[in-house]
């Protein structure tokens, strides 16, 4: 079954407006300052709204990059833009926002602290929480899905803030989707993508806990699926679930987006189908990248992915490479040639022959 993979990676150019009145508070706002966490996962957390420190330096500037700090590295691990629970109890603890290093994207120039803002954990052995609702009305226009959203989904409208704090998105890419925030800080943010004629065609949720999605078919959100008449199909090469609802002909995909400086995981719903009733232009066309072997060196062109991640697998999934593209040709060495598969940034997956 093909997969489309319609969510855009949102890292690009735009100009960003002016900072309204609203969004000039002397502190951000995270989506909450007081969080329950299982022990041995690692998380990460988004923010509501910046503080007018970091709006300004977002004016000149693509990105922020963040850290957690902890008191006690005992009870809760920082690693840098993660941090992990590693004893239950509760402490609190801060996350820091930095100016992005001039040489690394979204890793930190610790010579330019921009804010730090304080919240806190309670770690404990488990810490159920409820996915967002499944949302899979393909081809429904975009104002009675917008007030279904809002009437049923407990999600608060959020694009021209999520534009706000990314400004380097293109204006064609914030077009066709709808961007929601809800008050569970482990599935911050959900998406509606649409078509040329504003026909739902996807939905996607967000994950600050990587292990919430899990590998292979062992993991809560697969079972949440199951129970919602999902069938697992299988594993992509990162070995995250792909499964399909042949009732409501829905294929689910996951897949790393950058956010606020950290890497999120996002469970994508999509309409499968090549020719659907009722739906126009269903399919996306993805941007590509070029590869090629030059003997034992797989040159990648970056083309329009030039500063997103690379990742190069071996056909049975195993991970090679794990990189953010330059701009031009990167050039990455293999044990020997032989058949990769290669994911840029929101580029159409590509399997390479020796």
């Amino acid at each position: 079954m093909k997969k489309q993979l319609l969510f855009a990676a949102m890292t690009a150019m735009m100009l960003l407006p002016t900072v309204s009145q609203a969004q000039s508070e002397n502190a951000s706002t995270l989506i909450s300052n007081n969080i329950e966490v299982k022990k041995g996962s690692q998380y990460r957390m988004i923010f509501k709204d910046y503080s007018s420190a970091v709006y300004e330096y977002l004016k000149d500037n693509p990105r922020i990059a963040v850290e957690f700090i902890v008191p006690d590295g005992s009870v809760v691990q920082s690693g840098g833009a993660w941090f992990k629970g590693l004893q239950t109890g509760e402490t609190d603890m801060s996350i820091r926002i930095y100016a992005e290093s001039p040489k690394w994207k979204d890793m930190p120039d610790y010579n330019k602290l921009l804010e730090e803002v304080p919240f806190h954990v309670t770690i404990k052995d488990e810490a159920p929480v409820t996915p967002p609702a499944i949302f899979t009305e393909w081809g429904k226009n975009r104002q009675d899905a917008r007030q279904y959203i809002a009437q049923n989904m407990e999600l608060t409208e959020f694009t021209d803030t999520y534009l706000l704090m990314h400004p380097t998105m293109l204006p064609e890419e914030i077009k066709p989707m709808d961007v929601y925030i809800g008050n569970n800080f482990e599935f911050p943010l959900y998406f509606a993508i649409y078509n040329d004629d504003d026909q739902l065609v996807s939905t996607v949720f967000t994950v600050v806990n990587f292990d919430r999605v899990g590998q292979y078919d062992k993991s809560e959100l697969c079972t949440y699926f199951k129970n919602n008449g999902y069938e697992f199909l299988g594993v992509d090469e990162n070995k995250w679930f792909v499964m399909y609802n042949e009732k409501t002909q829905t294929q689910v995909v996951c897949g790393i987006l950058t956010v606020q400086g950290q890497w999120l995981l996002f469970c994508q719903s999509q309409y499968s189908e090549q020719s659907p009733l009722g739906i126009d232009d269903a399919e996306a066309v993805l941007p590509q990248v070029g590869v090629r072997y030059d003997g034992n060196v797989l040159e990648v062109d970056a083309g329009s992915q030039a500063g997103q991640p690379v990742v190069i697998s071996t056909a049975d999934g195993q991970c090679l490479v794990r990189d953010m593209l330059k701009p031009g040709i990167n050039r990455y060495p293999m044990p020997h040639p032989s058949v990769v598969v290669v994911r840029a940034g929101n580029a159409m997956g590509i399997k390479v022959m020796p």
